[in-house]
């Protein structure tokens, strides 16, 4: 039987994946990421599960 991946599983994962590539400044949210760069823009990641 297939394991089901969770919202927050997801999340961990690409938030693993984002912060090994990109140097920026991070707040970690349950289902969101927003990551602020060395330039001073502001991007925000959120996860919804349906």
């Amino acid at each position: 039987m297939e394991k089901q991946t969770t919202a927050k599983e997801l999340m961990d994962e690409i938030a693993r994946l984002i912060a090994e590539n990109f140097v920026a400044v991070y707040e970690r949210g349950e289902e969101f990421l927003t990551m602020r760069s060395v330039g001073g823009k502001t991007f925000r990641l959120s996860i919804e599960e349906e």
